[in-house]
C-alpha cells in the first residue's frame, strides 16, 4: 500500500499557531525519544527548554496515572530516574510543575519530604505544559523541531520541502535533524531519487500487521 505524503500546506500549520495541547504532547514525545541518548552540546544548548517541559510532562503523567495523592521522596527519586530525569535535574522539573500547580513540594529543612500530587485528572494537562513552554521563549530550533515532529506524525515529507518550509538556516536545520535522528524522532530515506523524512512513530504505525 502506497504511503501518502502530506504536504504541510495542506495542514495550514505555522509554528506560532500550534495548539498548546499539541506543543505539550510533542515536547513529551521529544523527551521520550531522546532520554536514552547520551548528553551532547547541541542537545543541551538548543533543546534545553523543550527537554525540561518534556521531562515535566513525563513526571506529571506518571504521577497522575499512579492514582496516588502523594509520593515519598525515595519513591519520587526512583520514578524520576526511570523516566530519564537525573537527580540534578529533578528540582528544576519540580519547580516547573509547582508553577503549573500540578504538585506541591513538602520539605523538611532543605530536604524534600514528599510530593503532594495535584495533576488534573479530568483533562490531560498538556495544554498547560505547552503554554509554559511558550512562556520559556524556546529557540527557533526548538520551535521548528516541534512543528516538524507534529507534521511528520501525519506522514513523510519531502526533505527539500520541509527544510524550506521550516525556514531555518542550514546550520540550525542540520543541528535539528541530527538531534532528532539520534533520538529516533525522525528518520530519512531516499525514494525515487528524492530524500524524504518521517517520524519513527509514523513508520511503526505504517508497518503491515501480521496475524
Amino acid at each position: 500500500m502506497e504511503r501518502k505524503v502530506i504536504e504541510m500546506n495542506d495542514l495550514s500549520c505555522k509554528p506560532n499557531k500550534m495548539q498548546t495541547l499539541s506543543i505539550g504532547m510533542r515536547a513529551h514525545d521529544f523527551h521520550e525519544g531522546l532520554k536514552e541518548t547520551s548528553s551532547s552540546a547541541p542537545k543541551e544548548i538548543f533543546f534545553g527548554k523543550t527537554l525540561l517541559i518534556g521531562k515535566a510532562a513525563s513526571l506529571a503523567m506518571h504521577l497522575r496515572d499512579s492514582g496516588k495523592l502523594y509520593i515519598e521522596n525515595m519513591a519520587l527519586q526512583y520514578a524520576a530516574s526511570s523516566l530519564g530525569i537525573g537527580s540534578l535535574e529533578l528540582d528544576r522539573v519540580l519547580r516547573e510543575l509547582e508553577i503549573l500547580s500540578f504538585l506541591s513540594v513538602v520539605r523538611s529543612g532543605d530536604q524534600i519530604k514528599r510530593i503532594d500530587v495535584k495533576v488534573p485528572e479530568l483533562r490531560s494537562g498538556y495544554a498547560e505544559l505547552g503554554e509554559r513552554w511558550q512562556q520559556l521563549n524556546p529557540t527557533d530550533v526548538e520551535v521548528a523541531a516541534l512543528l516538524s515532529l507534529d507534521t511528520l506524525y501525519q506522514g513523510p515529507q519531502k526533505e527539500d520541502w520541509l527544510r524550506n518550509a521550516l525556514n531555518l538556516d542550514p546550520r540550525s536545520y542540520s543541528i535539528m535533524g541530527d538531534v532528532m535522528q539520534a533520538g529516533q524522532c525522525s528518520s530519512r530515506d531516499r525514494t525515487l531519487g528524492k530524500h524524504r523524512t518521517y517520524s519513527r512513530r509514523w513508520q511503526l504505525m505504517a508497518l503491515p500487521t501480521t496475524i
